[in-house]
């Protein structure tokens, strides 16, 4: 695994997008860059490929101990998984707070 490669892919993605990927982007273009179906996914996490639809489609977040999962599964980093999932919920309680999340 190259992550500096995959990081700059990411950063590609986000100057597409003109801004930060959401967790559902994310994950939607992982999984389709690292060749996993739903079904596939879901099952090397212990969920369902519905909860991982319902994940790409934002209509839901993973916890933060599912979406470290799916980053490990997918081969990327904890540290962006778990820090979209924690950003997207201090946006949605509209908060002004930035974080940082780095591996212990």
């Amino acid at each position: 695994m190259n992550t500096k490669k995959k990081s700059k892919a990411i950063k590609e993605l986000e100057s597409i997008r003109k801004g930060p990927l959401a967790f559902k982007d994310l994950l939607h273009s992982v999984r389709i860059t690292e060749a996993f179906s739903q079904v596939e996914l879901a099952k090397k996490v212990g969920t369902t490929k519905s909860k991982i639809c319902d994940f790409e489609k934002g209509r839901r977040n993973p916890s933060l101990e599912l979406g470290s999962k799916l980053a490990k599964v997918l081969g990327h980093s904890e540290a962006l998984f778990v820090s979209k999932l924690i950003e997207e919920q201090i946006k949605d309680a509209n908060l002004k707070l930035k974080i940082k999340v780095e591996a212990a």
